[in-house]
């Protein structure tokens, strides 16, 4: 008797160290009682002690986030009524102190000869550091194409100001040809009007830019 508790208390071991981490734990609905056996790893996860409350499965589902709580009622709803092989989802639940954590749950119903759902046996992994290394990575990347288009837009107003300088340089210069040449005794019309047909060609050619 002594070997084999001792087996069992090392199994139970075992089995609490490699769930722990893996961050992964089973779980139990039985839909007679309506009551839900999480592991307690699922307890510590959302920081509650096992006796903190009933295992009632209105219960456990007053701490799915309101945001996911309709989608995972209809996504295990689906199983049980055979429309997919396997109970999969991916959503939030708040601890006892309101904080999100989110899970990758996946189960699969235990039928009677019938076919009728009894029990949806399953796992759950708490998979809350991915979501937020993916949250960071989702914002780094908007971060990024946002300094890529202010990059692309700061090269495109280059562009413009470097086509535009040429013809304004000119228009500039012209003007004050004009302005030199009206200051003289004898002011060179045929020059003027040359130089005054050159500015209205360039600020054309400024405005099609």
């Amino acid at each position: 008797y002594d070997v084999a508790e001792t087996l069992l208390r090392r199994s139970e071991q075992r089995y609490e160290l490699a769930t722990t981490a893996a961050r992964v734990g089973v779980w139990e609905w039985d839909m007679a009682t309506n009551e839900v056996y999480p592991d307690p790893s699922l307890h510590r996860v959302l920081d509650y002690a096992c006796g903190d409350a009933d295992s009632l499965l209105d219960t456990w589902l007053q701490r799915v986030h309101p945001d996911d709580s309709l989608r995972v009622q209809q996504e295990v709803q689906a199983h049980v009524n055979e429309k997919t092989e396997m109970y999969e989802a991916e959503y939030r639940m708040l601890s006892k102190d309101g904080n999100v954590r989110w899970l990758l749950v996946r189960g699969s119903a235990v039928r009677n000869r019938d076919g009728r759902a009894a029990r949806l046996v399953g796992t759950h992994t708490d998979i809350t550091e991915r979501k937020r290394a993916e949250a960071k990575l989702s914002d780094a990347q908007t971060e990024l194409a946002r300094v890529s288009r202010l990059s692309a837009l700061g090269e495109f107003a280059a562009s413009i100001a470097h086509e535009l300088n040429q013809p304004l340089t000119a228009i500039m210069l012209n003007a004050e040809a004009c302005q030199r040449s009206l200051g003289t005794t004898s002011p060179p019309i045929g020059e003027i009007r040359a130089a005054l047909s050159d500015l209205l060609d360039t600020a054309r050619r400024a405005n099609e830019i």
